[in-house]
């Protein structure tokens, strides 16, 4: 992990990686990772990406 600090990560306050870090650290190992390995983390940002749009607030305007 050439350029990532596990210092300089943003924890949540429940002990995990808020969401922008999670997919920093996924990008950074997918591009370090073996194809097999790159395909499963692939999975993984797929899935965030899903929670974080149905965690995501609707607003309207009426």
């Amino acid at each position: 992990m050439n350029s990532l600090h596990l210092q300089a990560l943003h924890w949540a306050n429940d002990g995990d990686l808020i969401a922008s870090d999670r997919f920093t650290l996924l990008n950074t190992l997918v591009q370090q990772s073996l194809p097999e390995v790159q395909l499963e983390l692939i999975r993984c940002m797929e899935c965030m990406v899903s929670e974080e749009a149905s965690l995501t607030n609707q607003v309207s305007s009426s």
